[in-house]
């Protein structure tokens, strides 16, 4: 916590809890919550031209592909690209 002693008197006097917030447990992570599409941004020697909906688990290869057959990226790819720099989930980007 940001503030450990603000954070202690918050949870025991608004909360009502007994317990120290330090021998509490941490969140559990809700499955359901977690998005299975992901937004990737395309750019083209580092500006944005377009962006692309994917499959959380579409391999690499598969968001090259798909995002070179995308219309708008199409018309600034006239050769194959030099360079292609993919963050896993974050963005794509094509040097040309």
């Amino acid at each position: 916590p940001f503030a450990p002693f603000m954070t202690e008197e918050i949870w025991r006097n608004v909360f009502g809890e007994k317990e120290s917030i330090h021998l509490s447990t941490w969140p559990k992570v809700e499955g359901e919550i977690v998005e299975e599409e992901l937004i990737i941004p395309i750019q083209v020697n580092g500006k944005l031209r377009s962006t692309l909906r994917v499959s959380r688990h579409e391999t690499e290869d598969m968001i090259k592909k798909k995002a070179l057959e995308d219309e708008k990226i199409k018309k600034y790819i006239t050769e194959k690209p030099e360079k292609i720099i993919y963050v896993p989930g974050k963005i794509i980007n094509f040097i040309i």
